[in-house]
């Protein structure tokens, strides 16, 4: 056990005297007591008490600590619904006024079908605008061989690389009376219809029926097949050759009695040849 005869008294002064005009005073003497070893006794290393640094760590976090920060929201990106895209603007304007018509020259016995907006970005977008017009009017094609007039495509079956064959256009820029078929159409003739109407006719029975004439000789050869005597009524003749081209026709398919066979060809004479197929 450490006496007290162990220990040195010695009075240490921190700092010097104040000078004058100095801001901040000096500090306060303290004294330090210092053990000077016995002759008898080993050196040994000065033991240094541990000191608590809690009021440094205290003052280091007044001193450092920093506003906290809201926490960000994290949006789960999977989750989320994408912004809508904006409307698509079309590049090309302009007004299409549509006509039904018996045959290609005609223009004031046409039914009108109304006046559409067109807005579209493409050419290939505009022929299937007018495709989607043009096979909600249309009945049956009608081809010509030779001068023989027939049926040719059903309605059903008439596809976009057919709308040549049922629809004309006439340009607001061109000549009066000139037409063009829907295939001819560019971006630069769209273009210069800008805020102009253009005229889109619909053939019934396809440009075939290119004038008065020669509708008036489709309609009697295939449209008005049934002849009819005076009463308006068809021949008893008629009655029976229809019969037997229905039997040459759908015999294969359909067996009836023949009473059967006569009311089919009523039927067909009534509403026209085009039945008959």
């Amino acid at each position: 056990m450490e006496s007290e005869s162990d220990f040195d008294s010695i009075v240490m002064t921190s700092s010097p005297a104040p000078i004058a005009g100095e801001r901040f005073p000096a500090s306060p003497r303290r004294q330090v007591r210092v053990r000077t070893a016995s002759p008898s006794e080993p050196p040994t290393s000065p033991q240094i008490q541990p000191q608590s640094h809690e009021p440094i760590v205290e003052a280091l976090g007044r001193s450092t600590r920093l506003p906290l920060r809201p926490a960000a929201t994290v949006v789960d990106d999977l989750d989320s619904t994408p912004p809508p895209l904006p409307p698509t603007i079309g590049l090309f304007n302009f007004k299409l006024e549509m006509k039904l018509l018996d045959y290609t020259s005609q223009t004031t016995t046409g039914i009108n079908k109304g006046t559409h907006d067109v807005v579209v970005s493409s050419v290939a977008e505009f022929l299937e605008f007018l495709f989607s017009k043009t096979k909600t009017l249309i009945e049956r094609e009608v081809i010509d061989t030779d001068g023989v007039y027939s049926f040719g495509k059903e309605k059903q079956d008439v596809l976009l690389t057919d709308l040549d064959r049922f629809a004309i256009l006439t340009s607001p820029s061109s000549a009066k009376g000139v037409k063009k078929k829907p295939s001819s159409v560019t971006t630069a003739m769209m273009q210069n219809w800008k805020d102009k109407t253009v005229t889109f006719a619909v053939l019934k029975y396809s440009v075939t029926s290119s004038g008065k004439p020669v509708f008036l000789k489709i309609k009697k050869a295939v449209l008005d097949f049934a002849a009819a005597d005076r009463a308006g009524a068809a021949t008893e003749s008629l009655h029976r050759d229809t019969v037997a081209r229905l039997k040459e026709l759908h015999s294969m398919n359909y067996a009836t009695h023949e009473a059967k066979w006569g009311i089919f060809a009523n039927y067909c004479l009534a509403d026209g040849a085009q039945h008959l197929e």
